[in-house]
């Protein structure tokens, strides 16, 4: 990320207010030149995947990164969507977008971890293409799989899980990092998903306890009413919080090494 983006990020991060960054992040390479790949799935339709999905990639370009939003959803598309909503109006999305269907979804991740001027590749997989789930994951370093504190997704979710552990055992990547996050919760039934949580962190589970993130996503109208719109202006104090949270959370962006990259900078023109 070039110094400038990074420091009016830092700015307004200090501020509480951080403000629209498309500009494209030259020159800044992650840790050891890597792009990251994450997917956002679950063998389930209507967890609300692709709405996460999205909203990670807009706080990520909002940031300068560059962005490539993959969308391997087989069954709706609506990241797809979306972008068509976005480009009706006038306006255009800060990341790229592949979409499906996509038969050498594979070779389309190594295409852009091997470019070296992509940040994040973001793969939407849902629905029931175990397939293409499974060739995402085994290029992914990391799995955020949505759930709801609902019984029937929550029945979903051991498929899912072992899944993406066969798919980890075929990594070319060194392995994948799996994380279940609750989303879309009610807070007026928060004793809902704390009935859910408790269960799932149990032992007592088919292969054992979930990976619980504790950052739960809130259903909330900032959220409901995102989709088919350019967001460009993060509320990191309201409503979008525990969206900056679940991404800290999982590490894929940490605003803590995204300061001392820039007071390492300060410090060197100041010698």
């Amino acid at each position: 990320m070039s110094t400038i983006v990074r420091q009016r990020n830092l700015e307004a991060a200090k501020g509480g207010d951080f403000p629209i960054a498309h500009t494209p992040a030259e020159g800044f390479e992650l840790p050891n030149g890597e792009t990251k790949v994450f997917v956002v799935g679950m063998l389930k339709g209507g967890v609300g995947k692709t709405r996460l999905s999205m909203l990670m990639a807009f706080f990520l370009a909002m940031l300068g990164f560059r962005v490539v939003f993959i969308d391997a959803d087989s069954t709706s598309q609506s990241a797809h969507l979306w972008k068509t909503r976005v480009e009706g109006q006038g306006q255009k999305l800060p990341f790229d977008m592949i979409p499906y269907p996509l038969d050498d979804l594979d070779r389309k991740i190594d295409e852009y971890r091997s470019r070296g001027d992509v940040d994040y590749v973001i793969c939407d997989i849902g629905g029931g293409n175990t397939n293409a789930f499974m060739a995402a994951v085994r290029r992914a370093r990391k799995l955020i799989i949505p759930i709801g504190a609902d019984q029937s997704e929550v029945d979903r979710l051991n498929p899912t899980r072992m899944a993406a552990q066969g798919a980890s055992t075929m990594s070319t990547v060194g392995g994948c990092e799996i994380y279940v996050a609750f989303n879309k919760i009610d807070r007026r039934r928060k004793k809902k998903s704390n009935q859910f949580r408790s269960v799932l962190e149990g032992e007592a589970q088919e292969g054992g306890a979930y990976p619980l993130c504790f950052t739960e996503i809130p259903q909330l109208a900032a959220y409901a009413d995102a989709y088919g719109h350019l967001i460009d202006d993060f509320d990191f104090q309201g409503e979008f919080e525990m969206l900056d949270y679940l991404l800290h959370e999982t590490g894929i962006w940490e605003f803590k090494r995204l300061v001392e990259e820039f007071e390492d900078d300060e410090e060197r023109v100041e010698v």
